[in-house]
C-alpha cells in the first residue's frame, strides 16, 4: 500500500470515527435513550466512553502516522568517504533502515484500516438504537479488537522513538523517549487504554443484558 493511499484511507477512517460519535448525540438517540431503565443508560454510557477511547486511539494512531511520515528520514549513506568497509556499512545501514521504514509503514496502514474500521462499526453498533437490543454485538466487537492490540502499540511507541531521533539530545523530550523504560511504559500505557475501553464495552453490556432480562422477568410475572 502507497503512502499516499495510506494517508487518505486513515482520513476517511477518521472523519468517520468523528461522525459516529457525534451520531450518538442525535435527538432520536437521546430519545430512546429516556425510554430505558436508569442502568441500562449506564451500561449504554460505560460502553460509549469505551469505544470513544478505542476510536480516539486509532485517531492517534493516524496523526502518528501522518507525523512520521512528514519527519526526516536518515542522511545519505555516500557522505563518509573513510573506505570501502567504510562505505559498504553505510550502504547497508541505509538499505536496513528504509526496510525497515516501510515495514513500518505498512504496519501503520494495516493498523488504521484494519482497527479503523473494527472502530467504526463499533461506534455505530454501541449507539442506543442497536445498543439497547443487541449488546452482544457490541461485546463481540469489542473483544475482537482486543486480539489487535499490538497493531495498536507497535506503530505508536516505534513512531515516537523515530521522530525524536532528531530532537536534541540534550532535550528532555529525547532523553526520556530513549531512556530504557520509555518502550515498556508507553506500550503498556497504550495496551492498557485498549483494554480500559474494551472492558468498560463489555461490562455496559452486560449491565444492558442483565436489566433487560430482569425486565423481561418481571413483565412474565
Amino acid at each position: 500500500m502507497s503512502i499516499k493511499l495510506a494517508l487518505i484511507i486513515g482520513l476517511v477512517i477518521s472523519i468517520l470515527l468523528i461522525y459516529q460519535i457525534g451520531s450518538h448525540f442525535k435527538k432520536s438517540e437521546k430519545t430512546l435513550l429516556g425510554n430505558v431503565t436508569v442502568k441500562q443508560r449506564r451500561g449504554y454510557y460505560l460502553a460509549f466512553v469505551g469505544a470513544i477511547i478505542l476510536g480516539i486511539l486509532v485517531i492517534f494512531t493516524y496523526i502518528m502516522f501522518v507525523v512520521y511520515v512528514l519527519s526526516p528520514f536518515s542522511e545519505t549513506p555516500f557522505e563518509d568517504t573513510g573506505g570501502l568497509f567504510s562505505l559498504l556499512t553505510n550502504v547497508f545501514g541505509f538499505l536496513f533502515e528504509v526496510l525497515l521504514i516501510n515495514m513500518l509503514i505498512t504496519i501503520f496502514s494495516i493498523a488504521i484500516l484494519v482497527n479503523g474500521t473494527l472502530a467504526v462499526i463499533l461506534l455505530k453498533f454501541v449507539k442506543p438504537t442497536h445498543f439497547i437490543n443487541e449488546e452482544l454485538v457490541s461485546m463481540i466487537l469489542a473483544i475482537i479488537f482486543l486480539f489487535f492490540i499490538r497493531m495498536i502499540s507497535i506503530p505508536i511507541v516505534d513512531s515516537l522513538l523515530h521522530v525524536t531521533q532528531n530532537v536534541n539530545p540534550d532535550d528532555v523530550l529525547y532523553q526520556l523517549v530513549n531512556s530504557d523504560s520509555f518502550e515498556k511504559m508507553a506500550t503498556y500505557s497504550v495496551n492498557g487504554l485498549v483494554m480500559v475501553g474494551v472492558l468498560l464495552i463489555v461490562i455496559g453490556g452486560v449491565i444492558n443484558n442483565l436489566e433487560k432480562r430482569k425486565f423481561k422477568t418481571t413483565v412474565e410475572k
